[in-house]
């Protein structure tokens, strides 16, 4: 594919349909007649080699044409502090058995299912590892009475439970290539916690 063939109202009109706007929320923004929308959304479907909005999306995220910003971009007032690169920047930063109780948190539903299937007990899954997993990740949240910042009230165990596993399905979706998917579940995700 030759990237130069993608020009740069394609790009933009990428970043709208990657926003959630409409062909009509589009035209209304942009000023353009919809037989034009339609043509220039024809000529990328046809240049990318793909037959709908999502594919589009990926390939273009996949060959680098658009990147998470450019996606989140027509959302200006509401930037996600979460796209699919910087939670995988943070992952990265993890240890490798931090990552194995991560990963591990994915498919299995408790913390002593969690526990069990690393030979390790509840207490130090949440306590130490989920604990540090928490704030490397950026979720984890401070008490101001506590200095050592491991209170871990039953909501806020499970909200950033959920936070992890959601930040999980997102690289899962990057690994596969997914990258629509990701970044829509990462998008989900940054609005059910606020």
């Amino acid at each position: 594919m030759d990237k130069s063939r993608i020009s740069d109202e394609m790009r933009e009109i990428l970043t709208f349909f990657a926003a959630g706007y409409t062909r009509q929320q589009i035209v209304d923004t942009t000023q353009i007649a919809l037989k034009t929308l339609d043509m220039y959304i024809a000529d990328t479907y046809r240049i990318l080699d793909v037959n709908n909005v999502t594919d589009a999306l990926n390939e273009a995220w996949r060959q680098k044409l658009i990147s998470s910003e450019d996606m989140f971009q027509k959302k200006s007032d509401l930037f996600p502090e979460r796209t699919p690169e910087i939670i995988w920047e943070k992952f990265s930063a993890l240890s490798d058995r931090e990552k194995s109780v991560a990963d591990a948190t994915t498919h299995l539903g408790t913390h002593s299912a969690i526990a069990g299937h690393l030979n390790i007990s509840v207490g130090t899954l949440s306590g130490s590892h989920l604990f540090r997993i928490y704030r490397k990740m950026g979720y984890a949240q401070t008490e101001e009475n506590d200095p050592t910042n491991k209170v871990f009230s039953k909501k806020k165990g499970d909200s950033r439970l959920n936070q992890l596993r959601s930040d999980m399905k997102v690289l899962q979706l990057c690994k596969r290539e997914d990258y629509y998917q990701a970044l829509q579940t990462a998008e989900q995700s940054y609005y059910k916690t606020r």
